[in-house]
């Protein structure tokens, strides 16, 4: 991908609808992909910057290390999310499942560029950043549903997970409000 061009989101997108689905994973996949070529990029001219500023190698390495660490998470989030768009339909065959798997997988994916918009400056627009905005809230009413059913699909019991949140009884507040007055840290 770092011989890819540029990739530049579509300035004519008006609604949320636009991020999801298979083209929505493509556009979600460009991004990510670009961040990576972009962030690999980047590193390399911080480290040609440090050599030509007269650091060795040594040290050159060592002031781009935070550059490191971002391009190589930048590389790996978008390995990560392509191998799970392309592996999911291969490995879940149940329809519902695997809608529910690829909603949660959007939701976590569309949350991160959110979170990382400064990655996508010049790359995203405002507009796009309020388009994702509406379809992760769109998508948290989806996953909502199958929260639940995703979380006890793993089998392990709620005294195993100590959780207060995760109970069959649906007592959940009770339980928060009794683990808060056992803690001695209140």
């Amino acid at each position: 991908y770092l011989n890819d061009a540029p990739y530049q989101l579509p300035s004519n997108m008006s609604d949320a609808s636009a991020f999801s689905g298979d083209s929505g994973r493509k556009i979600v996949l460009n991004l990510l992909r670009d961040r990576a070529r972009r962030q690999a990029f980047a590193l390399e001219e911080e480290f040609t910057r440090a050599m030509d500023g007269g650091m060795t190698f040594d040290q050159a390495l060592n002031s781009i290390a935070v550059a490191g660490w971002h391009a190589t998470e930048c590389h790996c989030f978008y390995v990560m999310a392509k191998e799970a768009f392309e592996g999911l339909p291969k490995e879940v065959k149940d329809p519902q499942v695997l809608a529910a798997v690829a909603n949660g997988l959007d939701l976590v994916l569309l949350q991160t560029i959110q979170e990382q918009a400064g990655d996508f400056l010049g790359v995203m627009q405002p507009m796009h950043a309020k388009l994702i905005q509406r379809r992760i809230t769109a998508l948290l009413d989806v996953v909502r549903v199958d929260c639940v059913a995703l979380s006890d699909s793993f089998g392990f019991h709620d005294h195993q997970l100590s959780s207060t949140i995760g109970r069959k009884d649906g007592n959940v507040y009770e339980a928060i409000y009794g683990e808060a007055t056992r803690s001695p840290l209140n």
